[in-house]
């Protein structure tokens, strides 16, 4: 009987989990239920039975079975909170690595019509972390990092461009690269790193498989045959 009761109430919490009801309700839903008043109130009626027979001085068996029904409660609590718990984890999507489609919004910034997935402050603008996508005549590039009231502005931000042979990832200030890596595209033992001015690497070293390759002085580099 116990056996039955046990399985018979998994089954409901199971199906009740997967029907989307909460972990809590699913728990109440089985402690409240009526097969397990039933059976508390069986098991003590059998036991009081016992005891005014005389069968036993001792309670022996309203000890023991408190004991069981504990145990029994137990497991059953710790069974619905774990299987609720990964019931949840696998039913809920995983927000920071799914963009649909209708979370990226049409706007206009800086005179060209873009695209924006992100928070936006009260006037509308870009504010925060958010990505966008922004059209050229080589294609879309792809912004991913900070924003500070419609301005690129932070630290962390990644610049996917298509036009250029390189991909920035860095700080960046007033809506241009300002310090971090420029990375060739297809060869990521190739970069640059130090600062930028006008999009493009200014002071700093560039580096090829690990060693330091040349240096970037106010925008000239040396030695001359860094490209060849």
């Amino acid at each position: 009987m116990v056996r039955e009761l046990f399985t018979n109430n998994i089954f409901l919490i199971y199906s009740r989990l997967i029907r989307g009801h909460s972990c809590l309700k699913t728990t109440i839903s089985f402690v409240v239920s009526k097969e397990m008043r039933n059976f508390a109130n069986k098991t003590i009626s059998i036991t009081r039975m016992n005891t005014n027979s005389g069968k036993s001085k001792t309670p022996w068996g309203l000890i023991a079975g408190i004991g069981c029904g504990a145990v029994a409660f137990v497991t059953v609590i710790i069974v619905v909170v774990v299987c609720g718990y990964w019931g949840l984890r696998l039913s809920s999507p995983d927000k920071e690595n799914t963009e649909p489609e209708s979370e990226w919004k049409e706007l206009v910034w800086n005179g060209k019509d873009v695209t924006y997935s992100g928070p936006m402050d009260s006037e509308g603008r870009p504010h925060g972390k958010g990505k966008m996508r922004i059209p050229n005549t080589s294609g879309t590039d792809l912004y991913d990092g900070p924003f500070d009231h419609g301005v690129m502005e932070g630290k962390n931000a990644i610049y996917y461009s298509v036009k250029e042979a390189y991909n920035f990832e860095g700080e960046m200030r007033n809506n241009e690269f300002y310090k971090g890596k420029w990375i060739e595209k297809g060869n990521e033992t190739f970069f640059f790193k130090g600062t930028f001015r006008d999009m493009l690497p200014y002071n700093g070293t560039w580096y090829y498989q690990g060693k330091k390759r040349g240096a970037c002085v106010n925008g000239n580099n040396s030695p001359d045959d860094l490209f060849m």
